[in-house]
């Protein structure tokens, strides 16, 4: 017994003093090349009221939104395009307030961080004569965040990656993608379609008085008069009223693009109208592409995706509409 406690007291003699040196060796040691500090920082803010204008360049995809008498309009993109104001309004949103989850203070070269050539440049021109310009780089490892710097600041800072989301849209994000009338079946007019499987115009006319009726708000004209299948039809309307594109393809596309997509020359055109005699709308389809369809709407210089479940008419047959027999 006297044996062991005379070797566990010369063993803490001896590890003692190896533990005080490594603790004092590792005190002297320089700090890492990049310190992270955490931080609570509000790098930008500003009310939304005093933006003027949003300049994005994101790959090299530059998009402007100007602000004027409370509404916005996208430069490259005619009046007559609908946009999408939510994705405005998330962007102005995430712009009111850019705060920082935490500094670098000691970076590394730009390159590193994807600042050298930003993902994404964002400059805001302000009506109080202020500006400022925003540059976002890559994601951190691990989902730590993004990578952003004010153009006038050294400082690298971690932002959340949520909070930049819409500070990396192109022109074609500010695209709404309802391409449909978005009204239930009996506020939609003359529906007139004709596709490559049908060498028939199928015309579906819009019946006066049709909450009298128990039947369809719609009936068949061509290439036959008749009543169709309420459920076919339910569906058909369904499908007509909602549809939606998943994304916007290509904005302002090259003849070569609208080659490509088949809608050069269109396999299927849908013509539909209001019940109170509005405007008329089209709608084309062309190639499909692993379970969607490309589509173009009017004279929008855009092209979508759209499910191809939600675009029955692109090969629809009148027969499809009609009772079944029996």
């Amino acid at each position: 017994m006297r044996r062991q406690g005379k070797l566990i007291l010369i063993l803490v003699i001896i590890l003692i003093p190896l533990l005080i040196g490594t603790i004092l060796l590792l005190s002297k040691q320089p700090p890492a090349e990049e310190e992270e500090k955490e931080t609570d920082l509000i790098l930008l803010e500003h009310a939304q009221e005093y933006v003027k204008t949003i300049s994005l360049d994101v790959g090299g995809k530059q998009t402007t939104i100007r602000f004027e008498d409370g509404d916005f309009s996208v430069d490259t993109i005619p009046e007559r395009v609908p946009l999408d104001s939510s994705a405005v309004a998330e962007l102005m949103g995430e712009l009111e307030q850019v705060k920082a989850i935490r500094s670098i203070e000691e970076p590394k070269a730009l390159e590193d961080y994807g600042l050298e050539t930003p993902v994404s440049t964002v400059h805001v021109d302000y009506s109080d004569g202020q500006e400022a310009t925003i540059l976002l780089g890559n994601e951190a490892p691990g989902e730590l965040g993004t990578y952003l710097k004010l153009a006038e600041d050294e400082t690298i800072y971690l932002v959340d990656t949520a909070s930049v989301s819409r500070m990396k849209n192109t022109i074609a994000d500010f695209l709404d993608r309802k391409l449909g009338p978005m009204l239930p079946g009996n506020q939609i007019g003359t529906i007139r379609f004709r596709n490559v499987f049908s060498e028939d115009l199928i015309i579906l006319k819009h019946r006066q008085n049709a909450e009298m009726y128990a039947k369809n708000h719609h009936y068949m004209t061509s290439p036959v008069e008749a009543e169709m299948d309420e459920d076919a039809m339910k569906t058909f309307i369904g499908y007509l009223s909602g549809t939606t594109a998943t994304v916007v393809v290509a904005v302002n596309p090259t003849e070569d693009e609208l080659r490509t997509t088949g809608l050069l020359i269109p396999s299927a055109i849908c013509y539909y109208n209001y019940e109170d005699g509005g405007m008329e709308s089209v709608l084309y389809a062309g190639n499909t592409a692993g379970g969607y369809v490309y589509v173009m709407k009017d004279d929008i210089p855009a092209i979508y995706l759209v499910s191809e479940e939600a675009v029955p008419w692109r090969e629809m047959k009148a027969e499809e509409l009609l009772p079944k027999e029996g």
